[in-house]
């Protein structure tokens, strides 16, 4: 079982991505699931599209249609300032938090020590 829902991963990582880079939702979904961010778990095809949908409406990401040569036509994501100043203050919330969770991970290590 996961202690920090998946979805909320999801939606950190997909912004952190598309600021590097847009990309269509299809590729997007193959680097969230061999990323390793996601740890042992595997994103689907229609929640990474309910996602993006739903950050899009957030006006987090934008998106147009593009329609490469010799290849099916496709939505591809980019993000926004908007999306791009929800993911620094997220970011920088998790900075906030390091010393708790290195706290916490010593805690995890002294109580729980692995058999």
């Amino acid at each position: 079982m996961s202690a920090f829902p998946v979805k909320n991963w999801v939606t950190l990582v997909i912004l952190r991505v598309l600021v590097e880079s847009p990309m269509h939702g299809y590729k997007l979904m193959e680097y969230l699931n061999e990323s390793g961010y996601l740890l042992d778990d595997k994103i689907e095809t229609g929640t990474i599209y309910t996602t993006l949908r739903r950050l899009e409406k957030k006006e987090l990401l934008a998106s147009n249609w593009e329609n490469p040569p010799n290849e099916k036509r496709r939505r591809v994501y980019k993000i926004t300032e908007a999306g791009e100043l929800y993911l620094k203050e997220i970011i920088e919330s998790i900075m906030q938090r390091k010393t708790m969770i290195k706290d916490m991970v010593r805690f995890y290590k002294k109580t729980y020590p692995q058999e």
